[in-house]
């Protein structure tokens, strides 16, 4: 049975050979004048550490002219753990072949500016002469797809090849990179030390980390039962920072993991407060996804989740912020299948306008989440963002929720858009624990025309003495789910 299995493999890769010549040299058979003209010099791919120091020479001369470091975003890293971890034990028997057809495919994207070479045991970095981030990521993506398909085949969920953007700035040695080993050493330094400051900010803001949580509308059932949980802190400047607003940026992921664990953290004493009440609510936890997939920061994290009581399996999920733009669905299903039988599920933040929902078919989610950044009032344009959101998700069988709705016009357009679920200060305000469920009654409104939520007075907000409540007018949210039941749109 392997021996069949390799030599479809060899197969495939032969095939993929012959899609592209390994020579650049010109074709016999080719007459006409062009062929005596001079051909720019194709990309050199002999890793001598003279002939690296050479390119590398001109490439560290223009980064320096462009103000010092080597540019951020210029450096690509390429990884095929995913293509090794398809093939399982047949890995062994066609590296050297799968290495050879991933360089081939590097090669014929490179310009005479540009550098790559194997780092590690499974990596490529590339360094992209002339390029700014988003264009070398844009071609990064394409060597992966091709690289995917050549190894793989067509496969679904997007090319398993991945693609990291160093954002780090990578100083340079004395006397400039001589050999790919210095590239690599400084890409460790460098993300070493952005992981020490990482840490030591994240020791120095935990203290002052809140949560606040959404109250989250079924709009078919007119229930609430979900609360959105949101890390709250205090910028420098005094103000609150609330959501996504309240992570401090970090490329390492060092921050973003640390307080994914204070959040797990306190998602006990949430969890328990849950279970006093009567029909047990759901507590929606983020957690950033490189917090999940990474395994220095999952292990440690894993043992948080393996400590929580079973009932989790019942009113626990996790809320996956920061997907990266391509991730393969396999990396998905593997995530989420790890940290499955511990939790309810899991829903999955995406961008409101190209969510490429089609690609969480069949990954384990159960259900995905948007928002619509700050806006106010949503435009027609993100209005049909919003619907085709809320459709594509119910072609792929997952719940959709719109989140942070703070406007009467957000909220509604988001029913409007036929979304499952909605929270936001346009619906219900924020509350400074999670608790049960209940109904949003139509009959009782407060001002401005927002039901009447029953909330315990544990977790009703209160006003803070001397001053004034601000006013918010609020949909009926009642008559809105109304409407959704009824067809309305």
């Amino acid at each position: 049975m392997k021996s069949q299995l390799l030599a479809r493999l060899f197969k495939r890769l032969s095939d993929s050979f012959a899609e592209r010549p390994l020579s650049d040299a010109p074709d016999p058979s080719q007459t006409g004048p062009e062929l005596d003209e001079p051909a720019a010099p194709p990309p050199s791919t002999e890793l001598t550490d003279a002939n690296f120091a050479r390119q590398m020479g001109a490439f560290d001369a223009r980064a320096a002219a462009a103000g010092g470091p080597t540019i951020a975003g210029s450096v690509q890293l390429i990884g095929l753990e995913e293509i090794k971890n398809n093939f399982g034990a047949l890995w062994k028997d066609i590296r050297d072949a799968a290495h050879k057809v991933t360089e081939e495919v590097i090669k014929s994207h490179l310009t005479p500016l540009d550098l790559f070479a194997a780092v590690q045991e499974e990596s490529y970095v590339v360094l992209f002469g002339e390029l700014g981030q988003e264009t070398a990521e844009i071609k990064a993506k394409s060597m992966a797809a091709e690289i995917t398909r050549r190894l793989c085949g067509d496969v679904d969920g997007g090319p398993m090849v991945t693609v990291r953007s160093v954002t780090l700035e990578i100083d340079r040695p004395e006397g400039g990179f001589k050999t790919v080993t210095d590239v690599w050493s400084g890409f460790e330094r460098a993300q070493s030390k952005a992981a020490e400051t990482a840490k030591a900010e994240g020791k120095r803001i935990a203290e002052g980390i809140q949560f606040g949580y959404w109250p989250t509308l079924n709009l078919r059932k007119r229930l609430i039962a979900i609360y959105d949980c949101n890390i709250m802190r205090r910028a420098d400047a005094g103000y609150m920072l609330v959501g996504d607003d309240a992570y401090p940026r970090d490329p390492t992921g060092e921050l973003a993991a640390t307080l994914d664990g204070i959040a797990l953290d306190a998602a006990h004493q949430g969890l328990r407060h849950i279970e006093q009440q009567g029909k047990r609510a759901v507590l929606l936890l983020p957690v950033h996804f490189e917090t999940l997939a990474f395994r220095a920061f999952r292990e440690k994290y894993m043992q948080g989740v393996r400590a929580f009581p079973e009932s989790a399996q019942h009113n626990l999920a996790f809320h996956v912020l920061d997907l990266p733009a391509g991730v393969p669905q396999t990396r998905v299903v593997e995530v989420v299948s790890q940290f499955r039988p511990w939790v309810l599920g899991f829903v999955c933040r995406l961008p409101l306008a190209r969510p490429e929902i089609e690609r969480f078919t069949g990954s384990g989610l159960i259900g995905l989440t948007t928002d619509a950044g700050g806006t106010i009032t949503p435009s027609e344009t993100q209005y049909e963002h919003m619907r085709s959101f809320a459709a594509a998700a119910r072609e792929a069988k997952l719940r959709s929720m719109f989140v942070n709705a703070r406007t009467v016009s957000l909220a509604s357009a988001a029913v409007r858009a036929g979304f499952d679920f909605v929270n936001g200060d346009a619906i219900v305000r924020m509350v400074a624990r999670p608790g049960r469920v209940y109904q949003l009654e139509a009959s009782a409104t407060q001002p401005g025309g927002a039901p009447a939520a029953k909330q315990d007075a544990a977790t009703a907000p209160t006003a803070k003495p001397g001053r004034a409540k601000p006013e918010n007018p609020k949909p009926d949210t009642a008559k809105l789910a109304d409407r959704l039941a009824s067809g309305a749109r």
